[in-house]
Order: C-alpha cells, then sequence, then structure tokens
C-alpha cells in the first residue's frame, strides 16, 4: 500500500507541475483543477486511508474525497524552491516537494527536517 500511494502521490506532483506549465508557472490553486491532467480523482486517496470515500468520477469529486494535504495551492516559482513542500500523506509521512519528487515516509521518521518560513514548509536535510 506504501508503494502505491507513492505512485498516486508522484501523479499528483506531476499533475501539478503539467498544470503549472500552462499556467504562467503558479501550480493550481485545488485538486480538482487539475482534472484534465490526472485520468481519475480515484489517485487522490491513499490505499491505506478507510475512512475516505472514493471519488468515482470527477463530477463527484469533492476535497472530502482526497487523502492528500495540498500545501502550495496558486505558488509561483516552485523551480526556485524545490524543496518546498507540495503535498503529503497524513498516513504514511511522504512528502511530494516542488520539483516532483516523493520522498518515502519522512514526514513520520523524520518530522525534524520540517522547517516553516514565511508560512511555507520546506524539507531541509540536516548536513553532514
Amino acid at each position: 500500500m506504501s508503494i502505491r500511494c507513492i505512485n498516486n502521490m508522484k501523479q499528483f506532483s506531476l499533475a501539478a507541475r503539467f498544470w503549472a506549465q500552462n499556467h504562467n508557472d503558479v501550480f493550481p490553486p485545488d485538486s480538482l483543477s487539475m482534472s484534465n491532467e490526472l485520468s481519475t480523482p480515484i489517485i487522490l486517496v491513499c490505499p491505506a486511508d478507510t475512512n475516505r470515500v472514493v471519488a468515482k468520477s470527477w463530477d463527484t469529486f469533492s476535497p472530502a474525497n482526497c487523502t492528500y494535504e495540498y500545501l502550495t495551492p496558486s505558488a509561483a516559482d516552485a523551480e526556485r524552491e524545490p524543496h518546498r513542500v507540495l503535498s503529503r500523506c497524513p498516513i504514511h509521512g511522504h512528502v511530494g516537494l516542488c520539483d516532483g519528487s516523493i520522498q518515502s515516509e519522512v514526514g513520520k521518521k523524520h518530522p525534524d527536517w520540517f522547517k516553516e518560513r514565511d508560512g511555507k514548509l520546506y524539507l531541509l536535510y540536516p548536513e553532514p
């Protein structure tokens, strides 16, 4: 289930980046805005989330049908902030960054690596 969750988050991250490329490099304001980039809203529910109803189509989708927290709506200049957190799974602790990468379980294993600056959340790895 964790690997499927990572795959879902990767699709979500790519959809947000594709959307931004067509909208002056600004991320979408919400998940529904990406319906043209995502084939189905099913990927917005973590496979381990048993408390959420899966929307079968975009016509029935609402924020209640999404497990993943989207932390960067309408953000611009994500290319200059690759370590800014785009999304996260509250179940597994996976984190999606603005550079499109997914960091596995870092939210659970290393919560001290997160830093907030000017209302933005970043994943900053410790210095060796």
